[in-house]
This record gives structure tokens, sequence and C-alpha cells, in this order.
């Protein structure tokens, strides 16, 4: 790509990578909203240590909020639209049906008639079944001989469709499918951080931490994200990503920050301070878990590996956005 003219003298490490101006107070971007612009805009960032503003950083959870809203409106009308289309099946609608609230509704093989047409349709459905095909395993009756086979591959042994999640497995696709999403769904929101699995119930997630992670230490768990915490003190830390305390302010911009540790890494924006050095390259960074980050690119280590195909990636933004393509 041809660099516009403007930007001929940039400086990439005094700008904010977003918008590409000199916002104070730039910070390091967040696994979690690097995640957010991968999911948003396809962008890969590299692993080295990136700074953005606070107004593009606000930007993105808003345009990550739209399209997760977009996407939960349109599975609900899908699933509305389903229903209704369901319920025009299966049902035959009776003869002045616009006159439902006025007339009573009479079912046309046994004569009875109902006080509403919605009486009548569940009253229908005796009929169905008394008109349809029995299982001469369990008696259960069915519309249609289709229905029937179906239903008894439920009784055979055969069940070509297992979970590659668990032990289980299904005698039909769209059960696993079921299963899947309810069990091991990856775009569920709340990931065990001990494990690849994931719950769309945060009460399901902590009482999987308590059985399968804690080791007797219930005492130091969160109840809000299931989080192990190795003692009170850093449970009481951790808190305050749920109650968005910030304790400790920044002294040139006021920015608040859990802990104080936190707080003395973001004033290395504003002094320029890199302690952390690459032997490699002779980069600088304000941290050492960015320097690991960064070693990698040098060393090659890709230590997020997918249980599902076996990639591996260095970053976990990167693994996390990998897992959702399947």
């Amino acid at each position: 790509m041809e660099i516009p003219l403007k930007y001929e003298d940039l400086q990439p490490d005094k700008v904010c990578r977003i918008c590409l101006l000199e916002q104070e107070p730039l910070q390091p971007i967040t696994d979690s909203t690097s995640e957010k612009l991968t999911q948003c805009a396809s962008i890969q960032l590299p692993p080295e240590d990136i700074f953005i503003c606070q107004p593009c950083e606000s930007e993105i959870d808003k345009w990550y909020t739209f399209k997760q809203q977009v996407v939960q409106a349109f599975e609900i009308t899908k699933a509305i639209l389903e229903r209704i289309r369901m319920k025009e099946e299966e049902y035959t609608p009776i003869e002045n049906e616009e006159q439902t609230i006025s007339y009573k509704h009479k079912c046309t093989k046994c004569s009875k008639t109902f006080p509403t047409y919605g009486k009548l349709r569940s009253h229908v459905k005796v009929h169905k079944m008394e008109e349809g095909y029995r299982c001469d395993l369990c008696d259960k009756r069915y519309h249609t001989a289709q229905n029937l086979w179906r239903h008894k591959r439920r009784h055979s042994e055969n069940k070509p469709y297992p979970c590659p999640e668990c032990k289980m497995a299904f005698p039909f696709k769209h059960a696993l499918d079921r299963h899947f999403q309810a069990k091991h769904e990856l775009d569920a929101n709340f990931p065990c951080t001990y494990c690849p699995k994931r719950y769309k119930v945060r009460e399901t997630l902590v009482a999987h931490v308590k059985k399968c992670h804690s080791g007797g230490a219930s005492g130091a768990i969160c109840n809000v994200c299931g989080k192990i915490c190795v003692s009170v003190a850093n449970l009481n830390v951790h808190l305050r990503s749920h109650t968005g305390e910030r304790p400790f302010l920044c002294d040139v911009c006021s920015k608040g920050f859990m802990t104080k540790d936190h707080m003395v890494l973001h004033r290395r924006i504003h002094t320029g301070e890199r302690p952390f050095v690459c032997k490699s390259c002779g980069k600088g960074f304000i941290s050492s878990s960015v320097l690991r980050k960064h070693m990698r690119s040098h060393t090659g280590e890709r230590p997020y590996k997918c249980h599902l195909c076996d990639k591996n990636f260095s970053l976990s933004s990167a693994f996390k956005s990998h897992l959702k393509s399947h």
C-alpha cells in the first residue's frame, strides 16, 4: 500500500493505532479489545506493544456491542418465525376463523366444541395421534411413518454421531447439535479459564469450576465468573473487575486502575520508560508479559493449541478468534 503524504513522518509508537492521532492518554490494547477488533473488522493485530486512545477503545466496545445485538436480534426473529411456521403447518384453520371471539369452535372429527381456537387445536392432536403410526417397543404414536422411523432409532444402539467434547453419542445429527450447543457451545458468553469448556449460564460455569478445578479452595472462588483466586485478598482485587471499582489513579491523566501495579505500568506510557528489553532485537516494552508475547515472534512458540483441529497460536486473542470458526 502506498503511504499517504500526511503520514510520511508518523511514529507508530506515539500515536493511537486506530485513529493515528497523538491522543492522550494512550494505553496498551488489551486482549479483550484485540479480540473484539478481530471479530468486528477481521483484523489480526501483530504480537507487539500496541497503544490506542480511550475514544477508540470506547468505539470498539460500541461496535462490538452493536454487532452482538444484531446477531441476537436475528436469532430471536428467526426462532419466532420458525415457531409460527410450525404452528401453521401443524393445524388447518377452521371455517370462519376470523370470528374466533364470537363463535364456538367445532372439531370436524368428533363434533366437540371449544370456547377458543387454541383449545380446539390442542384437542385435534388427540385424533392425529389415534390415526398415526404406533411404535411396537414403547407404544408411542406418530403422524407419519418417517417420524416413527426416526423415533425407533432412539431405541437402537446404533448412534453414529459422537460428541467431539465428551463421551456421549446420538442417533441423529440434530440431536448432537442440540447437545453441543447446550453443553459445549463455543460462542457461549462464559468460558472456563482452566479448560476449553464454555457455558451459556454464569451459574453453570461457577458450578463447573467448583466441581472440576477448585481443589477445595471454595473460599477463593469468584461467585460471578467462577475464577479461582489463590487467596481471599486476591479475590477481593479480582471482584473489582465486576464492580468497576478503580481505587488507584494515575497522577498524570487521572485514569483509574484496580491495582497499584497496573497503575505503575500505565504511567510508563507517559514517561516513555521501557525497562523490559528484547535481547534479540533491542525493542523495549512496559511489562514482562508484553515482552513474552513479542519474543514468540522470534522463537516461533505457539502455546495455544486448538483441541478441535490441532492448530497452534502465539496469542490468546488469535486462539479465541479461531475457536469461533468451528
